[in-house]
């Protein structure tokens, strides 16, 4: 009877203890995402549309060894509007407000294009802000996020989430589950192996029907997500 009592206290203490985490996890999850939506979107406006393409288009014809004083104003402003975004979003992922997975997989190739593009001038920029305390601090939230999806590329951050049904083998898109009347997963159900069906492929800009995208939508600056950077 002993043991029998131990063992249900033993069971309900693990199963307190997982209730509980899953509601911290759902918790958070719904913490976070008006946040990543509120960010996805602010992404795709016109000002910042607008931003990028001066950056990868106009920014080489300026002198970036001047940092923002090469620029024409209207440039300043769309850099800086640009550069603090991406600045704002990585402090929310060094911090683990964020996921990096949900960041790098939607928005990590903006990321490492927009820093390459940028980054002659912030350096020139903090340079010139030697005599200022921690003249380093000028973006160093978007040069950490850029160091992160560099370990954690978007196609990965993709391709590990469960509900990602595409990945690239270099020859296009191709969809991981099996063309069937209602889709079926060969390696969980081995008739399909057995009948050899083969993934369908598609091309590079084809059009993907939606039901094939369903998918997952100690220093003193972080804790979880801080890449050191040289």
């Amino acid at each position: 009877m002993v043991l029998a009592a131990v063992v249900v206290a033993g069971l309900s203490l693990v199963t307190t203890v997982f209730l509980g985490w899953r509601a911290l996890r759902l918790a958070r999850h719904s913490n976070t995402m008006p946040v990543l939506i509120d960010l996805f979107r602010e992404h795709r406006s016109e000002r910042l549309a607008e931003a990028r393409k001066f950056i990868h288009n106009d920014l080489g014809e300026c002198d970036a060894s001047r940092g923002l004083d090469g620029l024409p104003e209207r440039g300043q402003d769309l850099l800086r509007d640009l550069g603090w975004f991406y600045d704002n979003l990585g402090a929310l992922v060094a911090h683990g407000v964020v996921d990096l997975d949900a960041v790098s997989g939607y928005l990590g190739g903006s990321v490492v294009a927009s820093w390459n593009a940028v980054r002659a001038v912030v350096l020139a920029e903090r340079a010139k802000r030697q005599g200022f305390d921690d003249p380093d601090r000028w973006q160093i939230y978007f040069e950490n996020l850029y160091e992160l999806v560099q370990q954690l590329p978007p196609e990965r951050a993709r391709s590990s989430q469960k509900l990602w049904r595409l990945n690239n083998d270099g020859d296009g898109l191709k969809l991981s589950r099996f063309s069937t009347n209602a889709p079926v997963d060969s390696r969980a159900n081995p008739k399909f192996r057995a009948q050899g069906q083969e993934p369908m492929t598609l091309p590079r800009q084809a059009s993907l029907p939606q039901r094939h995208l369903a998918g997952p939508c100690n220093s003193v600056r972080a804790r979880r997500y801080w890449w050191p950077v040289a």
